[in-house]
């Protein structure tokens, strides 16, 4: 049994063409707010029918360039306050793809600190927490052997010795 196919909506990319700025036109003299919606009520199809005509790459361009006009407009229109500000966010994030998203950036800082540095900042930290004299609270603290090494940049250099 064969298929029976739908006769095309647009005959060519110039047909379509010809439709989208009688679409313009319209919205000019009308004063409407452009959309997607609207566009797709002036050709009489509905948004899937566009949206797969936009996938053919003989009609990509002219759909595409179509939106991205709509799309500016409407931008243009809510900095001006012409539209309210939810509607653009919420047309953005359906019909292109917008999201909201938060960026985070974590970066890995390597800090080298002197012995005499790394006991002053815990002895500080330590009497803040505690009510103990620091002399008392480091007699109970074992001593730290000295450094011998120190990883900077994910690498390990050794630390000279001082001389006596």
């Amino acid at each position: 049994m064969a298929l029976i196919r739908k006769p095309p909506k647009f005959n060519s990319v110039e047909h379509l063409q010809g439709l989208i700025n009688d679409f313009w036109e319209f919205i000019e003299v009308e004063d409407k707010v452009p959309t997607i919606e609207r566009l797709c009520c002036f050709l009489k199809c509905d948004r899937h029918t566009l949206l797969n005509y936009s996938k053919d790459s003989e009609y990509f361009t002219t759909i595409k360039n179509c939106k991205n006009n709509i799309f500016s407009e409407q931008k243009e229109m809510a900095l001006a306050g012409r539209i309210n500000a939810s509607v653009f966010i919420f047309n953005a994030k359906n019909n292109y793809n917008y999201v909201d998203r938060i960026e985070t950036v974590n970066k890995n800082v390597s800090v080298v600190l002197e012995a005499k540095e790394a006991t002053d900042i815990i002895e500080n930290i330590l009497q803040e927490r505690t009510e103990l004299p620091v002399k008392e609270l480091t007699k109970q603290l074992p001593s730290a052997p000295e450094p011998t090494a120190a990883v900077i940049d994910n690498t390990t250099t050794p630390i000279p010795k001082p001389e006596k």
